[in-house]
């Protein structure tokens, strides 16, 4: 499919909302914040722009076709969350949040 408008995204919605309950229990396993991030974008579309959904659409459509490399991903998530960066409270790590999760799960997916 082709998307030129939010229009038609909204439209296209019902068939992935779909799709992505076909593969959701797999993606919660993965990292739960992988699925916060996806149904946030699926199930309140008003909050979200055009290329945000349609990420989405590309994940779920690649998730599907190609698989996932969750020990890649699991492992890039354990050494980035395990980094130490300077803050106003010295040096610190930081817990990834949905969308930045769901950004380095496309790398991956």
């Amino acid at each position: 499919m082709i998307f030129t408008t939010k229009k038609s995204v909204l439209e296209a919605l019902p068939i992935y909302l779909a799709k992505y309950e076909e593969v959701r229990d797999i993606i919660e396993e993965i990292d739960h914040r992988i699925t916060i991030y996806v149904e946030s974008n699926l199930n309140i579309p008003e909050n979200h722009n055009f290329y945000e959904i349609l990420g989405v659409f590309r994940f779920i459509d690649y998730f599907d076709k190609y698989g996932f490399a969750t020990a890649k991903y699991r492992q890039f998530v354990k050494y980035y969350e395990n980094m130490c960066w300077p803050s106003d409270k010295g040096m610190q790590s930081f817990k990834l949040t949905p969308p930045q999760a769901f950004q380095f799960a496309n790398i991956f997916g």
